[in-house]
């Protein structure tokens, strides 16, 4: 996805980087629940999120009723790069459903949903 991102020309991206940016809701979140959903610690997305911001993908500010979270949100650069993300994925599920069948890639989606699902977090 990262090679995919950086062709269409968001070529400043490391691969954490995408990942990071991979479970941030377009609503914004938490740096805890990012370190969490990422499996990462919140120093590491803390990190992150910093050179995401400096590169102009993210901002972040304190929440109003918790001084103490800081919230995560994208910028008009980086809801461009999740516009193009989803079109992105939306090409390679295509692809894969077109080569395994439909009704095969929809059971394959599902198992590896339930896999994740299933994997320990940081906090287990």
């Amino acid at each position: 996805m990262a090679i995919a991102l950086r062709d269409a020309g968001f070529k400043d991206l490391k691969n954490s980087q995408v990942f990071c940016l991979a479970h941030i809701d377009l609503n914004g979140t938490s740096i805890v629940d990012l370190a969490e959903r990422s499996n990462v610690s919140k120093q590491a997305a803390s990190k992150l999120v910093s050179e995401l911001v400096t590169l102009g993908y993210l901002s972040s500010s304190q929440v109003p009723s918790d001084g103490r979270a800081i919230l995560v949100q994208f910028t008009p650069r980086g809801r461009s790069l999740m516009q193009q993300s989803f079109e992105l994925f939306a090409d390679i599920e295509l692809g894969y459903s077109r080569r395994l069948g439909a009704q095969t890639y929809s059971v394959l989606k599902r198992a590896l949903q339930e896999l994740v699902e299933l994997r320990p977090s940081n906090n287990d």
